[in-house]
């Protein structure tokens, strides 16, 4: 599980790519080990 990421709140765009990229990431870890990102 990745907890606490984000990024500046001021750039949206980036962020939202970010964090897509990285949900997409962690769903693709082999076994079921990938069980969630947490963001705020």
């Amino acid at each position: 599980m990745i907890v606490e990421c984000g990024m500046s709140w001021d750039n949206a765009a980036t962020a939202k790519l970010f964090l897509t990229d990285l949900i997409a990431k962690t769903k693709l870890v082999t076994g079921g080990k990938g069980t969630g990102v947490f963001y705020w």
